[in-house]
């Protein structure tokens, strides 16, 4: 399941990004989780995957996309994190991870 957020009609939104475009959490579910944030710390997806599945997906072009999470807790950056990807880039192995 993918999810993301939006900005729509000068509302941020957020839903579920189905193969047929992303459809938007309905009215009543983003009354209870304002958020994506709100969703993953509850546990919702599931919920928010039923719920938006219902509804009609949007059109990519009205739609500024935006961070998937808002205000993460953490962000983790990974880079060179395997040896076949060092040697890719023509770079030597550090001594250490």
């Amino acid at each position: 399941m993918r999810l993301a957020s939006w900005r729509r009609d000068g509302r941020n939104e957020y839903g579920v990004v189905a193969a047929d475009g992303p459809r938007p959490a309905p009215a009543q579910f983003r009354a209870r989780y304002p958020d994506l944030s709100a969703v993953l710390a509850a546990g919702a997806q599931a919920e928010l995957a039923a719920t938006s599945a219902g509804e009609t997906p949007l059109a990519d072009a009205a739609l500024q996309w935006l961070p998937p999470v808002p205000r993460p807790g953490k962000i983790f950056c990974v880079g060179m994190n395997y040896i076949a990807h060092i040697r890719e880039m023509g770079r030597e192995l550090p001594p250490y991870p």
